[in-house]
């Protein structure tokens, strides 16, 4: 084999390496690198028995996340149904450090309680709003209010158990898809969504929707009290929100203050667009 020939196989080979080192560098920029990932399972690992050492905890593989540079892990307490949470790595050249546990808000805070609520009340309505005409492909939407999520404790417990009847402050937002609908229809698809929740024992703090039709107009209505549905009232209240919207609602999110936002939540709206 002549001197040539072998620069060729050697450059060859050289380039072929490279290749491989770029696309091993792009993986790893993308799905981390197996070295990293067995770095962070065992800082997690550490962090976790020190953090909750009276708990037994399903921990799962870290996942690499291109876009933060992190490794995320998924944490159970198989004890408790919604004693769920992530725990996020970060890695440098010291080895990297715990940067993030959601466990205060998810499980202390009780939002994993809430989320798993929220989402039984909404399968459980459906069915009970489903009959109603022009509802029948709803997906109705059951929240805990904004107030009630600044301080869950008073309302649940961690990994209590579903029960519809349950006083709770509740939001239920509609996406419906209703073409051009008056006051007067609104006033009456309302009466009858109010009255098939308490049919179901569902007591509703408030309700909201908002329609978008193809080759008809975008209707939302927020903050409605089943004090207004009711008042006997509900078709000129409406029309009322309708013509006289809040100017509140017209200002930079940025120049709205908190008490003008409190107030803001708390009032009937109504628009047509």
């Amino acid at each position: 084999m002549t001197a040539k020939k072998r620069l060729l196989k050697l450059g060859a080979l050289l380039a072929a390496l490279l290749l491989i080192a770029a696309i091993a560098g792009v993986a790893a920029s993308f799905l981390g690198d197996p070295v990293s990932a067995a770095i962070a399972q065992k800082g997690i690992d550490c962090y976790l028995r020190q953090q909750y050492p009276h708990s037994q905890l399903q921990v799962k593989k870290p996942v690499y996340n291109f876009k933060l540079g992190r490794y995320t892990v998924q944490v159970q307490d198989p004890d408790h149904v919604d004693a769920h949470f992530s725990v996020e790595w970060k890695p440098h050249f010291l080895g990297g450090s715990v940067c993030y546990d959601s466990y205060d808000t998810s499980v202390t805070a009780l939002h994993n309680t809430a989320l798993r609520l929220e989402e039984s009340f909404g399968s459980y309505l459906q069915p009970h709003l489903a009959q109603i005409e022009g509802l029948k492909q709803i997906d109705p939407r059951v929240e805990f209010t904004a107030t009630a999520y600044e301080d869950l404790s008073p309302y649940l417990q961690l990994d209590m158990p579903f029960d519809p009847r349950q006083q709770l402050p509740l939001q239920l937002q509609l996406f419906v898809d209703l073409g051009d609908m008056s006051c007067q229809q609104l006033a009456a698809l309302f009466t009858q969504v109010h009255q098939r929740c308490l049919n179901a024992g569902v007591a509703v703090q408030c309700y909201h929707l908002s329609s978008f039709a193809e080759n008809g107009p975008t209707i939302r209505v927020e903050n409605l009290r089943p004090a207004d549905i009711e008042s006997g009232q509900l078709a000129a209240l409406l029309q009322n929100a309708l013509q006289n919207p809040d100017p509140i609602g017209q200002k930079p999110k940025e120049e709205i203050t908190d008490e003008e936002y409190r107030q803001y939540r708390d009032r009937l709206h109504v628009s047509v667009s």
